[in-house]
């Protein structure tokens, strides 16, 4: 069965080379398949706190929507699809609530990521009302956003990310 995300609007998915970056410390990152967990809880620490918006079965699967915070400001929006079968195999994965997705993959030695692309978010509406009313996305013209196949436990799970202006910071 497909996976499929909710669509963002707009967004022309590009290889790592086409991908333009104000810092190359970030563009290299974000080519990195390591988890966003174990880099933020690297960088900053205990000031991280993960929110899951929405989750829910679909006709494609599971569809989980979360933001991860630094002190109260949003660093990443992120949806990711599961396919059911997988979360019927991997107990707890339906139930992460709040809990971070990278550190419960981790701590089920289970995943990896492949099939990265990247492009550009230019129309925000599309995004949560609370990153929406962040001041700082007021300021920008594009958000740098990584769309990523993940294998799962011989499954494969889709993951977007968006990178909102906080956590583009933490590379200045």
């Amino acid at each position: 069965m497909a996976l499929k995300l909710k669509q963002f609007i707009n967004i022309e998915w590009k290889n790592h080379e086409r991908l333009s970056c104000k810092r190359q410390n970030f563009k290299k990152w974000l080519c990195n398949t390591n988890s966003v967990s174990l880099f933020l809880h690297d960088k900053v620490g205990k000031e991280i706190y993960f929110k899951e918006i929405s989750s829910s079965n679909n006709s494609h699967g599971f569809l989980r929507e979360a933001i991860v915070y630094r002190s109260n400001k949003p660093l990443i929006y992120a949806q990711t699809q599961f396919p059911i079968e997988l979360t019927n195999k991997l107990t707890g994965l339906a139930e992460l609530g709040d809990n971070s997705l990278g550190e419960f993959l981790i701590q089920n030695d289970q995943f990896f990521k492949k099939d990265m692309s990247f492009g550009y978010l230019k129309q925000f509406q599309q995004l949560p009302a609370e990153i929406q009313k962040n001041q700082e996305i007021n300021k920008c013209d594009l958000l740098i956003c990584r769309h990523s196949i993940l294998a799962i436990c011989g499954y494969k799970a889709e993951l977007v990310e968006v990178f909102l202006p906080e956590f583009e910071k933490l590379f200045f």
